[in-house]
């Protein structure tokens, strides 16, 4: 079938979405942080209303890994609530620098990660949206793609970062983000690089798989050969549809810059639940609060103090997750899924706020905050813990409405002997 685009080099400026106005670019940043799997991008852009020229300004949430635009946010003329709120959010979750992008370059990515079957492309032609940004579909030049990739791929200062966030790309079926870290961007046409277009020589995907899956960790070792160089050795935890497994390679770098330069399957086991919940298992340090007096400028007040915070809505609460400013676990011999999670607060419909992080000192540090914050509502420490297995999420996900109830249920039917509290 033909397709319906043509193809443009930027600089064309003229609103073929929705045909009511014409934008011209002004600005544009992106988050360096391709190599998660995620991309935060702002622009901004002038119009004429028919009375006066305005500025439009979009915060964009890309999931490069689905390749669909997560979240959008706009507005016209001076920053709203909303957008400083998204923006903020943006940034503190996705821990990365920010660098410019020019308009074929925001173009290219926005056309890029918004065909997904999950994206809301019903926010793509509201009052303004981004429907605009669409079409004409955007071409890069292998030379115009390079230095875009460089800028919002982060750095691969040590062997580890570059094997982890291979290992993330391969988990993922991320063959741009594979691609890149192999140092192997060749597409079909370097002239006419589309939105759609994946690198041609990517390797075989290391897990073997054709759904993407869940890197949950990745243990790294060096492995002298005998001629001087080094192997590594990684051994991966994966969720899939039918369970976890246990995957061993071989990988071999180059100098610095580090880039894959070979990558082999050497074993592949399945593992039980059970024996994937003892991998993965490590201490929660937890504290329940109760908001004794909370009126009407309790949201508001608690606001600004997860402004910054990612929130998931619950049946019996919202869930916050506070970021690390960075992604330096990436670097860690041995990765983790959550380790750049700074605390998560989750706030019951009954006003109770449970606080839990994964080191004693975050976890301080994040009660200090909430209690110096919430302290005109008569905010109480009622207890705090310290478990050696997940307890959080299972409560979340529970029919249960109060923390002590909770715990008081699962204790007696560990007690009992029977796990699911029959």
């Amino acid at each position: 079938m033909q397709s319906k685009f043509t193809v443009i080099r930027g600089g064309k400026t003229s609103d073929t979405g929705t045909g009511k106005y014409e934008y011209k670019f002004v600005s544009g940043t992106s988050t360096n942080t391709r190599l998660m799997g995620v991309i935060g991008v702002e622009l901004a852009w002038t119009f004429n209303d028919g009375s006066e020229n305005k500025m439009l300004k979009q915060v964009f949430y890309l999931d490069c890994e689905s390749r669909i635009v997560d979240t959008y946010t706009e507005c016209v003329g001076n920053d709203s609530d909303e957008l400083i709120k998204a923006r903020k959010k943006l940034r503190a979750a996705l821990g990365g620098r920010i660098v410019p992008i020019e308009e074929k370059e925001a173009r290219f990515l926005v056309q890029s990660y918004s065909y997904g079957s999950g994206s809301d492309l019903g926010k793509a032609g509201g009052q303004h949206g981004y429907t605009f940004m669409l079409r004409p579909e955007q071409a890069l030049t292998i030379d115009e793609y390079r230095p875009l990739a460089d800028r919002i791929c982060s750095e691969l200062p040590t062997q580890n970062f570059a094997i982890n966030y291979y290992m993330m790309r391969c988990a993922s079926l991320d063959k741009r983000g594979a691609a890149y870290i192999e140092g192997r961007l060749q597409f079909r046409d370097p002239e006419n690089i589309m939105p759609k277009d994946q690198p041609l020589d990517a390797r075989e995907n290391i897990f073997g798989i054709t759904e993407p899956v869940t890197l949950c960790l990745n243990k790294v070792k060096t492995v002298p050969d005998g001629d001087g160089t080094v192997t590594y050795t990684c051994e991966s935890l994966t969720e899939r549809e039918d369970g976890y497994t246990i995957s061993t390679a071989d990988i071999t770098l180059s100098d610095a810059p580090y880039r894959v330069l070979r990558a082999k399957l050497t074993s592949e086991f399945h593992i039980t639940d059970i024996e994937a919940a003892m991998m993965m298992k490590r201490p929660e340090y937890l504290t329940v609060c109760e908001i004794l007096d909370p009126d009407d400028e309790f949201d508001k007040v608690f606001d600004t103090l997860t402004e910054t915070f990612t929130e998931t809505q619950y049946e019996s609460g919202r869930l916050f997750i506070d970021f690390k400013n960075n992604n330096d676990h990436v670097g860690n011999k041995f990765y983790r899924i959550n380790d750049d999670m700074k605390a998560v607060f989750f706030l019951t419909d009954n006003r109770q706020l449970i606080i839990m992080s994964y080191s004693m000192r975050d976890a301080q540090y994040a009660e200090y905050r909430a209690i110096i914050t919430l302290l005109p509502f008569n905010i109480c420490v009622t207890m705090k813990y310290e478990f050696a297995e997940p307890v959080l999420y299972e409560f979340i996900n529970s029919d249960f409405e109060d923390f002590g109830e909770f715990l008081r249920f699962i204790t007696v039917s560990n007690d009992d002997g029977d796990g699911d509290g029959k």
